[in-house]
């Protein structure tokens, strides 16, 4: 895993995680209100890193979906 910090959540200022999903993909979400990226895919270590990476960056310029009703 990366070791990049991410800023607070543009929606409710909560934490933001990376989370994976059965060692193919990764995203950044909020542990509070559940606002996330996208789903980055990955098949080996190196794109994994790249991943990992690119979900920071999406998270940290509030590049994200919002949880909201409707959405």
């Amino acid at each position: 895993m990366v070791n990049i910090e991410l800023v607070p959540c543009p929606d409710c200022d909560g934490t933001g995680v990376l989370e994976y999903e059965e060692g193919w993909c990764v995203w950044a979400e909020c542990t509070c209100c559940g606002a996330r990226t996208a789903f980055l895919t990955f098949t080996n270590e190196e794109e994994k890193t790249r991943a990992e990476r690119g979900s920071v960056d999406l998270w940290n310029a509030r590049k994200v979906i919002h949880a909201h009703p409707g959405e």
